[in-house]
């Protein structure tokens, strides 16, 4: 049982020092960090956002950097290595 009752004193020292350094979650996430947004589209709007031989969804992830992968059901998802790309591809 003493290791067990050090293990704990051990993670809850570790804990303490985490606490102090930052005692609650941030409102937002940096803007730097990567994003992954899912989003919903009407599935006969899909071919819209893919364009003719896909000209629309490459030219959305050149200009934003992001990833677009779109299922059968309309589930867009969105990868970016930022916020504001992301933000970007999906608007």
């Amino acid at each position: 049982m003493n290791a067990l009752e050090r293990a704990r004193a051990g993670r809850l020292h570790i804990l303490g020092i985490m606490e102090a350094a930052l005692p609650a979650p941030r409102a937002e996430m940096s803007p730097f960090a990567p994003r992954i947004l899912i989003m919903h589209i009407h599935p006969d709007k899909i071919r819209e956002v893919i364009g003719p031989g896909g000209k629309v969804i490459k030219r959305i992830q050149e200009e934003t950097g992001a990833q677009i992968d779109i299922d059968d059901s309309g589930e867009v998802r969105i990868a970016a290595v930022n916020g504001e790309g992301g933000k970007r591809a999906r608007t």
